[in-house]
């Protein structure tokens, strides 16, 4: 009797994360897209390219405009803490609402996003078997039982975060956790 309910149970938990279709790259991919395409102006978008995108390839010649968070400020007009709270706090509340079993039918998920009422959160294929799941896999689901659960950055959901995880590569924010190299 005890097996069966642990059997369930995981099953029930494996099949929240199996219900959904996206990988942790296509999230961390769509995500960059959508900053881009709805970055507030110009000065925006010059600080993803000037600051963000050559961080993330592994350019060193990062000019110091994008070395804290007052000269980001200053200089992009673009408060870099606050844009990775809001992106964060989002993905939980997508996390949840899809752990919960809300939001568990991809169309309603995708529907969701599309109403910018939701965010993209790292989820597996259906197919996926928890008992043979890449790094990559284990990652994602990682991220995803870390924004369902926790309360604070940690580093799978900071990697899904273009500015987090360029932000923690350069030191100006740290969340108490040392960036991937």
């Amino acid at each position: 009797m005890l097996r069966r309910y642990n059997a369930a149970m995981n099953s029930a938990r494996s099949l929240i994360i199996l219900v959904c279709v996206l990988v942790l790259a296509a999230v961390s991919g769509a995500y960059y897209f959508h900053i881009n395409r709805n970055s507030a102006g110009n000065q925006s978008e010059t600080f993803t390219t000037a600051c963000i995108t050559p961080t993330l390839v592994g350019d060193e010649n990062i000019g110091e405009a994008c070395r804290s968070q007052k000269t980001i400020k200053d200089t992009y007009n673009v408060d870099v803490k606050a844009r990775i709270d809001t992106q964060h706090k989002k993905m939980k509340e997508t996390a949840k609402r899809i752990a919960s079993g809300e939001l568990q039918d991809p169309q309603l998920y995708k529907a969701c996003i599309r109403r910018d009422e939701c965010a993209e959160v790292p989820l597996l294929a259906a197919d996926v078997d928890p008992a043979k799941m890449t790094a990559a896999q284990e990652r994602a689901s990682t991220a995803f039982w870390d924004l369902a659960e926790k309360d604070k950055m940690t580093e799978p959901v900071c990697d899904l975060i273009p500015e987090c995880q360029a932000m923690v590569k350069l030191g100006v924010i740290d969340y108490g956790f040392k960036p991937q190299e």
